[in-house]
């Protein structure tokens, strides 16, 4: 029985050199079958290119604590459960509530600007939404990725499950997936949930770019008006803060009873 040449090992249907692009729009296969090696290639090393592109600028633009601090949460981000909904408030809060908390920030941990850490939240989704979709067969066969996908692939299921409206608004589902912010979600969860759904995968990525942009700046301003309101009155600020946990508490026991009468509907 012949061995089953790899994606690198396929010849183009023109026989020519694979290393080479012949078109430009060439990069923007999305089918495995079709890319040379050239594509795979560029798909893959592109995206990692214009992240050090972009980590360049920042270090070349911010002051040393605003990048080094910067860096720190949007390293934050890619570890669980950490998501946006935690990371851009911590990160904005940084030094500036010291003296209204009772305990001390790490020195030189400094407080970052609510569109700064908005635009860096977002390019993390949107670099790896772009990354996934060029890429995603060839991450699924790593170990520990595959794996991971896998997980994310089942929570996928299980959302678009719970949360139909995804699977029938479609684009503007996969908007609202990646804005709010669901366990799961953002470039990685976007990119196998508008996967399973059958989406064009350009579509995906605009619907995570437009996603991440709107959700990162409406938490980043939502968070920075709260500290805002608690340097000035801390009692009103803790009551806001009561509210929002309480509202938070309130939709996550809904949810889970919600899903306990799904599971006793099945086994019945």
């Amino acid at each position: 029985m012949p061995k089953k040449k790899s994606i690198l090992d396929r010849e183009t249907v023109e026989g020519k050199d694979e290393l080479k692009i012949d078109e430009p729009e060439d990069i923007l296969e999305t089918e495995p079958a079709k890319k040379s090696k050239g594509v795979i290639l560029a798909q893959f090393f592109v995206p990692w290119g214009i992240a050090l592109l972009v980590i360049a600028c920042l270090f070349v633009f911010l002051s040393t604590d605003k990048f080094a601090t910067l860096g720190f949460w949007m390293l934050v981000y890619f570890f669980p459960p950490f998501g946006k909904e935690s990371v851009i408030p911590l990160a904005i809060a940084g030094d500036r509530l010291e003296g209204a908390v009772p305990f001390e920030y790490p020195e030189g941990f400094v407080a970052i600007e609510p569109w700064l850490i908005a635009l860096a939240v977002a390019f993390l989704d949107i670099i790896v939404g772009l990354f996934l979709i060029w890429n995603f067969d060839f991450v699924e066969k790593i170990p520990l990725m595959g794996k991971y996908i896998a997980k994310l692939e089942k929570k996928g299921s299980t959302i678009l499950k719970e949360n139909k409206f995804i699977r029938a608004l479609s684009f503007v589902g996969v908007v609202l997936f990646v804005m709010f912010p669901f366990q799961g979600s953002g470039g990685v969860g976007a990119s196998i949930v508008g996967r399973a759904i059958g989406m064009n995968p350009y579509k995906v990525w605009g619907a995570i770019i437009i996603g991440a942009l709107s959700g990162c700046f409406l938490i980043a301003y939502a968070a920075d008006s709260f500290f805002a309101v608690f340097l000035q009155n801390p009692i009103i600020g803790i009551l806001i803060l009561v509210v929002i946990v309480v509202v938070a508490a309130f939709m996550i026991l809904r949810k889970r009873k919600k899903k306990e009468n799904n599971e006793d509907t099945n086994e019945d």
